[in-house]
């Protein structure tokens, strides 16, 4: 009865185990090449979009707006000691940090607290958010002015 087993398992092409051999084609060649590729340009997308960030950042700005309106601007570069600031007019427990470059929302009557939660922000783009005061604290950068528009990293 084994040997038997064993004549079948060869006419399906598989070994003395019977367990079927597995064979690459063309096809599942040309499988795996695109994928191959698609991870090879993925990752360097990503790592030549943070080399340009790090490259393009002029001056860096914390912005905070409230309701849409901006009510603070400070330059990131010239602080070098914490200051506290607390923007919202009738609201003295919403208070925000500068220091050392970087800004964070330190104190919020917010219930969750997941805008003091998110930290200090140092790179352009980075932002927190507070929906119960209406409040974004957004880090941007402000380029030299070179008289053109500025290019995103795609269209470049």
């Amino acid at each position: 009865m084994g040997q038997r087993f064993t004549e079948n398992a060869k006419k399906f092409d598989g070994d003395s185990r019977g367990k079927p051999i597995l064979h690459f084609v063309k096809w599942d060649l040309l499988v795996l090449g695109l994928v191959g590729m698609l991870a090879v340009t993925t990752f360097l997308s990503v790592y030549l979009y943070h080399n340009h960030m790090k490259a393009n950042t002029g001056d860096l700005f914390a912005v905070l707006t409230v309701d849409g309106e901006e009510v603070l601007r400070v330059d990131l570069s010239q602080s070098t000691e914490q200051k506290l600031y607390s923007p919202i007019e009738g609201n003295p427990d919403f208070v925000v940090c500068i220091e050392n470059g970087q800004a964070c929302i330190e104190k919020s009557n917010c219930k969750d607290q997941i805008c003091v939660a998110v930290g200090f922000l140092s790179k352009p783009g980075d932002m927190a958010v507070c929906i119960p005061n209406r409040a974004v604290l957004k880090i941007v950068s402000e380029e030299p002015s070179s008289g053109e528009k500025p290019y995103d990293v795609i269209s470049q």
